[in-house]
């Protein structure tokens, strides 16, 4: 008997919820049909192509472009559109620093000469693609004992050690490759 009841109920839950979707979609259809005036097709047209020039303006002024407006003698410059009583002209926006205002002539001078003077200071190490300076014997033969320690300590590493010794190790490549860089090796 119970089951009976739940089914009669969830039967009659199932078709009230069909029935009413059924009704209001057929009544949201309805209204479209049936309601559709001339008039308010018209002003729905002009907000549509109102928002259809909003949006081609803000296309046009992403692509480097501002509107010139022309009334009464009178030139103005806007990212929007003019009024329509006023001679609309679009702009192209030629920007070929990248937003940055350029240094003066003597500015870029005094900062060439000035990186020319530190490229020529004795310890200066090149960027790669530049050209570094000569080294001297003295410095070479320095490199050249900091690589051979630099190997020792590498091979050190490969013998088994404890974590201490190891660490040890570490610290004194570091330093010795620290070393390696400040001469320019």
């Amino acid at each position: 008997m119970k089951n009976i009841v739940s089914m009669a109920v969830s039967m009659t839950l199932a078709i009230a919820i069909v029935g009413g979707g059924i009704y209001l979609m057929s009544n949201s259809t309805h209204d479209i049909k049936t309601k559709s005036n001339p008039a308010k097709i018209e002003i729905q047209a002009a907000k549509h192509a109102a928002a259809l020039e909003t949006a081609q303006t803000a296309r046009v002024m992403q692509r480097g472009e501002i509107v010139k407006c022309e009334s009464g003698g009178k030139a103005t410059y806007s990212d929007t559109p003019c009024p329509t009583s006023s001679h609309t002209e679009t702009v192209a926006i030629h920007e070929s620093s990248g937003g940055f205002v350029s240094p003066d002539k003597d500015t870029i001078a005094d900062t060439r000469a000035r990186i020319q003077a530190e490229i020529k200071r004795p310890g200066f190490v090149a960027m790669a693609g530049e050209s570094s300076p000569a080294l001297t014997s003295n410095t070479q033969g320095q490199c050249y004992y900091l690589a051979e320690e630099i190997k020792s300590i590498d091979s050190a590493s490969n013998q088994r050690q404890s974590g201490w010794s190891q660490d040890q190790l570490r610290l004194r490549r570091l330093d010795v490759r620290n070393r390696m860089y400040r001469l320019g090796c």
